[in-house]
């Protein structure tokens, strides 16, 4: 099976405090099922963050970002579970409404290096 590498641009990065994490999930072809295929932690840099996966299998996959300002590993939420840190999934979802569905931002993986490019939402 060819594998390639499969890069993530992740944008609007609000500060160079913590971490960004940045989590591939790998979605089942016929049900909304994810499963984790790979995390990395990445400092937080002001503006864009880039992270790589390397040698990734094709597939259909989603990602999951969090800022992880204060470097605690968990997400910080205020009063009704909404965000105090950065969050951002691929294809851009709103996230005031919780965790979109994974149908919808899976993207296909083939062969070669593929860009993904998710935009961090500070909803404080």
């Amino acid at each position: 099976m060819d594998v390639g590498d499969l890069v993530v641009d992740v944008r609007e990065c609000r500060s160079n405090a913590g971490v960004v994490a940045v989590t591939l999930l790998l979605v089942a072809q016929h049900d909304a099922a994810v499963e984790p295929y790979a995390t990395h932690i990445v400092p937080a840099q002001e503006g864009l963050v880039t992270a790589r996966f390397a040698e990734v299998p094709p597939g259909r996959y989603a990602v999951s970002v969090m800022h992880d300002e204060d470097g605690d590993g968990e997400l910080d939420v205020g009063p009704g579970g909404l965000p105090l840190e950065g969050v951002g999934f691929t294809h851009d979802p709103a996230v005031d409404a919780g965790s979109p569905d994974p149908s919808d931002v899976a993207f296909s993986h083939g062969r070669g290096e593929s860009l993904v490019r998710v935009t961090l939402n500070y909803l404080s």
